[in-house]
């Protein structure tokens, strides 16, 4: 009897010992969680409070002020005709223009008498620039253009190239009449340079025998290219052709030198009275005046301003 009893609390004693290890298991598992999860939790919230403000610092400076500039530049577009003389300088500074204002710049270009006739037809057009200052004086004298803004582009001047095929020594505008050769000028009633040729050649005590030399192109890119091929011996265009034309070229010949009176010439930029957008079209002539532009003006190969090129005439006259 003694021993069932004996053998009865032994099993009572272990039961209770596994059912409280299971308890102690049980419960050790339970307060595990909390401290498994509780960093896991602060960690984040720690994270959060330490990067989550930078995070959103830096983005803000990097999206917001980009935004509100945008804005700020308004944007559009403008509408820009030009004549063919100063797309080396548009093609240049038109898309710093853009990116400063946020303003779109659409340019076209065509001889200035279409250009003339355009506005005086009433075409929307913001910004006009002629090939040369008659144009200009006409178009303001017409009423066709606003008188300020306004500004000169591509300071230039016509010279006398000759080309090293020909045998003669051609130094001056009077040599042109005393030797056969091919004198080749831009059409003087489209280009500036074709009617400063003209001038240039009737200052000349033999001016009507060169006169019988010449052959008139449609514009300077058809000259260009008669001289590359050898169509003609003698031109007249723009120094900015001096770099482009070298290798071909014998003689530079400076009018001046020879006693002959030469205009600087230069493409005056109006705002159009036909502008739909006024404000934005005054922003690109006051661009166009800057330094900058002025500085890629003297990189194409033009004077930035009249007294440069008159400089030039005076250092290159003796």
């Amino acid at each position: 009897m003694r021993s069932i009893i004996l053998l009865t609390l032994i099993i009572i004693v272990v039961v209770a010992g596994t059912l409280y290890y299971v308890y102690q298991s049980s419960t050790q598992g339970k307060t595990s969680t909390p401290i498994q999860t509780t960093p896991l939790t602060s960690s984040p919230a720690g994270s959060t409070s330490s990067t989550t403000p930078l995070t959103t610092t830096t983005a803000l400076p990097t999206t917001t002020p980009s935004t509100t500039t945008t804005t700020e530049r308004v944007g559009g577009e403008i509408i820009v005709d030009a004549a063919p003389i100063a797309k080396p300088i548009l093609e240049k500074v038109a898309s710093v223009f853009e990116n400063q204002t946020g303003v779109k710049v659409l340019v076209s270009y065509e001889a200035s008498g279409n250009i003339y006739t355009k506005i005086k037809e009433g075409v929307p057009i913001d910004v006009v620039i002629f090939a040369s200052e008659d144009w200009g004086v006409k178009a303001l004298n017409n009423g066709l253009v606003y008188s300020t803004p306004t500004t000169g582009l591509g300071y230039q001047l016509v010279l006398i190239y000759v080309r090293n095929t020909v045998p003669y020594n051609i130094t001056c505008v009077d040599d042109l009449a005393k030797y056969d050769v091919r004198i080749g000028i831009p059409n003087p009633q489209a280009a500036p340079a074709g009617a400063e040729a003209l001038k240039i050649i009737n200052q000349s005590p033999n001016g009507d025998q060169a006169m019988s030399k010449i052959v008139v192109a449609k514009d300077i890119a058809e000259l260009i290219t008669w001289y590359k091929l050898g169509s003609v011996d003698v031109i007249f265009v723009w120094n900015t052709f001096n770099s482009t034309l070298a290798n071909l070229t014998k003689t530079m010949i400076y009018p001046w030198r020879c006693g002959y009176n030469t205009s600087v010439y230069f493409s005056p930029v109006y705002v159009s009275k036909t502008s739909k957008n006024v404000e934005l079209a005054k922003k690109f002539v006051e661009f166009l005046s800057s330094d900058y532009v002025k500085n890629v003006e003297r990189q194409q190969g033009f004077f930035a301003t009249k007294e440069e090129a008159e400089s030039f005439i005076r250092s290159t006259s003796a």
